[in-house]
Order: structure tokens, then C-alpha cells, then sequence
């Protein structure tokens, strides 16, 4: 009886370290203009972009660089700095970034060629976890979660209109 309340303790603990590595999905949402990763970038420019990260002096950023700086270091942090992301619109409209591997990633480039936004949409479901992104951003840039995709579950090209924006 005395190994029940430690039991359900050590229960407790494994699903709550195991609460962010989820199932998610929704429909890709596309942004024409959008610079969230160095993923394509020229080795020497992905390397100056890195470094001059690296080296900023916070004190002499305005708040929108601070913001930028910020995100970017969040990425450094967790190795996904120069990795393929896209973006997804999930439950209650909300758009969060997702980062994955090249071999994950190949699951879906092939799906977006072509997408004809007026007429079709790509559904997305992955297991991942969330990155705490504690970034205040009323303009809402900075603030859309940031997750990383150990696994694309499925990609499906069906009906519909792909939502995006400028």
C-alpha cells in the first residue's frame, strides 16, 4: 500500500516530461513573405547570420531587432536554425511554425509543387514537441508557436482553398 502513492508519483512524472512530445495537425498555411530559418541559405551567409546573432549587443537593438533576435536565438538554442519549416493553421485558426529534419521534410515539398492555393489545400499531422516562445509581440510576427516535427505522420493534398497572407 505504502508503493501505490510513489507509484502514481512516478506516473505523473513520465507524462508530464512526455506532454509535449504530441500528435498535432492542420492545413499548411503559406506566408509569401516570411524569414524564419536559414534553411537554403549560403553556407558562408548562413555562418555571418549566425555569428552576428551571436555577437549583438542587446543594449543597442531596437525593440522590433530585439524581437527578431530573440526568435532567432531560440532556434540557435535548440539546433534549428538552419532547418526546413513550415507553417500550419491549426485548431482555433492559430498558425504555429514547425521544424523538422531534410527527411522528414521531403514528405511534404513534394505536395506543396504545384498547390494550386484556389483550389486545393495539404493536411499535416506530425509528433512533436512545443518550444517555449515567450516572446511579447502585439504584432503578432514573433508570437506563433515554434515546434519540431520528429515525425510527419501523414501528408494529404485534398479540396479546398489554402489560406495564406502576404
Amino acid at each position: 500500500m505504502k508503493k501505490l502513492p510513489l507509484a502514481l508519483l512516478l506516473l505523473c512524472i513520465l507524462a508530464c516530461n512526455k506532454k509535449n512530445q504530441n500528435y498535432h495537425e492542420g492545413d499548411i498555411y503559406i506566408k509569401l513573405i516570411d524569414f524564419k530559418s536559414l534553411h537554403g541559405y549560403p553556407e558562408d551567409k548562413a555562418i555571418e547570420f549566425e555569428n552576428a546573432i551571436n555577437s549583438a549587443n542587446q543594449n543597442d537593438l531596437s525593440n522590433s531587432e530585439l524581437k527578431s533576435y530573440d526568435y532567432f536565438k531560440i532556434l540557435s538554442k535548440n539546433n534549428i536554425l538552419r532547418s526546413p519549416y513550415f507553417k500550419l493553421k491549426i485548431e482555433n485558426d492559430r498558425i504555429i511554425n514547425v521544424y523538422t529534419s531534410e527527411e522528414e521534410f521531403s514528405k511534404l515539398s513534394e505536395k506543396l509543387k504545384n498547390l494550386n492555393r484556389e483550389k486545393e489545400k495539404i493536411h499535416v499531422a506530425f509528433k512533436g514537441e512545443e518550444i517555449p516562445n515567450l516572446i511579447e509581440d502585439s504584432d503578432g510576427i514573433f508570437n506563433q508557436g515554434i515546434y519540431i516535427a520528429s515525425k510527419i505522420v501523414f501528408v494529404k493534398k485534398e479540396k479546398g482553398k489554402t489560406d495564406w497572407s502576404k
